[in-house]
């Protein structure tokens, strides 16, 4: 059974994908994963661009209020080559379409069809770092 919780990276699946980031070094992996289609794409594609869009969060110097995650910012700092402004829009696009109409999005629904408000106000919160 895998870890999840409501902050991004609060999931195996984000931390798999920072893991292969850092790992790797191939910074395209951040732009792929904010490129989706999340009305159709399967969850973990969400957790990855919610994960992808909270560091460029952090690029603008608004971590996520996870404290173990604080270190991303400083991270961003070291590679600023991958972040550039257009990633800003498109974090804040795939954000708000992974908040509206996804599969992550249904994932955090109860029996009677409510979404978690919990996560509601980490999506929101994130979008809120994401503006300039």
């Amino acid at each position: 059974m895998g870890v999840w919780a409501v902050g991004s990276f609060e999931s195996d699946t984000a931390l798999n994908w920072l893991e292969k980031l850092y790992d790797s070094g191939d910074f395209s992996l951040v732009r792929t994963a904010l490129s989706a289609d999340f009305a159709t794409a399967e969850i973990h594609v969400g957790r990855e661009a919610i994960a992808a869009a909270d560091l460029v969060a952090c690029w603008l110097g608004k971590p996520p209020p996870e404290q173990r995650r604080k270190g991303l910012v400083e991270w961003t700092r070291e590679h600023p080559a991958a972040f550039t402004p257009d990633l800003v829009e498109l974090a804040r696009r795939a954000v708000a379409s992974i908040k509206t109409n996804s599969q992550l999005r249904e994932s955090w629904k109860n029996r009677d069809g409510v979404v978690n408000t919990q996560w509601l106000e980490a999506v929101s919160d994130l979008e809120r770092r994401l503006e300039s």
